[in-house]
């Protein structure tokens, strides 16, 4: 009996497929598993193209800050897993030249920078990007320090007890924080140059940052290993933390995407009801002549 019921169900569907009543229902599964496909792969490149250019606004995939040097554990850990590092350490201090000063947000750079996005410059030869920090005896400033302070390419300028040549103007910094620092003049230094300076001694202001890159897998393991070491005064930072704006302008985009996936689906499922209903109100009186036949 089970089985004449499924060769009869089979030659239904044949005759049916021929008769063209099951091209509707097939096409509309086809479109619906195209376009929730579509969507889906749409949603996902999107979301993972908007993270991923975010993390330019942080120069790195994530960020391990503190007001304390940082152990060298943690890059040690991140170099392990094949990431790439770098360390800055930010903190307001005065800068000098042609008779003024003026309060400025200096960041000293060791090893390559950044390691996500670019740092724009500009030495009176039009713009250029940079990997790494300025050579010793170099700092690089923006506009706002340079007009403040009437400097140009090859000035010199004071910080603390170091006199060094302006080797460039910065035209474009990846990880300017949206605050009160972020609104000052900025300048570059290379970090090794610090320990002369004198600028760094009892209550200095400084935030230390160790700034870790590479494959999203090695980057999340890093993360979860180093979330269980953090001590008091240190925080680890992704862009979402670290820029309130863009992480509302993520959640955005994010919920936006989501809408138009769950659209998608409510349309797909729409036409392949349509497609059912109209199939089985061509069925209906086959359905009743069986039953009435056993």
């Amino acid at each position: 009996m089970k089985t004449a019921t499924l060769v009869l169900a089979w030659r239904q569907f044949l005759r049916g497929l021929r008769a063209g009543e099951h091209r509707t229902l097939i096409a509309a599964l086809t479109v619906t598993i195209a376009a929730l496909t579509a969507v889906g792969l749409f949603a996902g490149r999107v979301s993972g193209l908007l993270n991923s250019e975010a993390n330019n606004l942080l120069a790195a995939d994530a960020v391990v800050s503190a007001d304390q040097p940082l152990p060298a554990a943690l890059r040690q850990a991140a170099e392990a897993r094949g990431l790439t590092t770098s360390q800055t350490q930010t903190f307001p201090s005065m800068v000098s030249a042609n008779g003024d000063a003026a309060l400025s947000t200096l960041k000293a750079i060791a090893g390559p920078y950044p390691l996500r996005g670019t740092l724009t410059l500009n030495a009176g030869r039009g713009d250029y990007t940079v990997d790494a920090a300025p050579a010793p005896d170099v700092v690089w400033v923006d506009d706002r320090l340079a007009n403040r302070l009437r400097l140009k390419v090859g000035d010199a300028v004071r910080v603390g007890r170091l006199e060094m040549k302006v080797g460039a103007l910065i035209v474009r910094e990846p990880d300017i924080a949206v605050d009160f620092a972020g609104l000052q003049p900025r300048l570059i230094m290379n970090a090794e140059q610090l320990p002369q300076s004198g600028l760094i001694g009892f209550g200095s202001r400084i935030r230390y940052r160790l700034l870790v890159a590479g494959e999203a897998p090695a980057v999340a393991q890093w993360r979860a290993e180093v979330d269980q070491q953090l001590t008091r005064g240190q925080r680890l930072e992704d862009v979402r933390e670290s820029q309130p704006q863009v992480r509302r302008a993520l959640e955005r985009a994010e919920t936006f995407l989501r809408l138009v996936t769950l659209l998608a689906a409510t349309l797909a499922g729409t036409a392949v009801l349509l497609a059912a209903r109209r199939y089985s109100a061509k069925q209906a009186d086959a359905v009743a002549l069986f039953v009435t036949l056993g």
